[in-house]
C-alpha cells in the first residue's frame, strides 16, 4: 500500500509541476506581463505544448513583450499546427489570409485546410 502511494505520488508530481507552469503563464498573460509570460511559456513550448506555442506566436505577431516578428509567429503557429492544435491551424491560416509576413497567394493555406 505504501509503495503504491509513493509510486502514484512520484508519477503525479511532474504532471502537477507542468500544470503550474502553464497556470503561471496564463496568469501573467492575462495580467499583461508579457515579458514574464514569454519566460513562463518558453520551456513549455520547447517541450511541445501547443497552448504555449500559440500564445507565444500571438505575442510575437502583435509585438506584446517582444518586437513584432511575423516569421517568429509563423514558426510558433506552424509547430502548434503540427501538434494538431486547432488554434494553431487557425492562427497560421490567418497569417496567410492577411499576408502577414507570408505571401498572400501562397499554396500553404490550401494545405492547412
Amino acid at each position: 500500500m505504501i509503495f503504491r502511494t509513493l509510486l502514484l505520488t512520484a508519477t503525479l508530481i511532474p504532471f502537477q509541476l507542468s500544470l503550474a507552469d502553464i497556470g503561471r503563464g496564463k496568469e501573467t498573460y492575462y495580467m499583461g506581463e508579457y515579458e514574464r509570460t514569454i519566460a513562463e511559456f518558453t520551456p513549455d513550448a520547447e517541450d511541445g505544448d501547443a497552448y504555449a506555442l500559440v500564445k507565444l506566436g500571438f505575442m510575437a505577431e502583435n509585438g506584446w513583450g517582444t518586437s513584432k516578428d511575423y516569421q517568429k509567429a509563423h514558426d510558433f503557429y506552424q509547430r502548434a499546427a503540427e501538434l494538431e492544435s486547432t488554434e494553431g491551424y487557425i492562427s497560421l491560416a490567418k497569417l496567410y489570409a492577411y499576408a502577414k509576413g507570408v505571401g498572400k497567394m501562397s499554396t500553404q493555406p490550401k494545405n492547412i485546410y
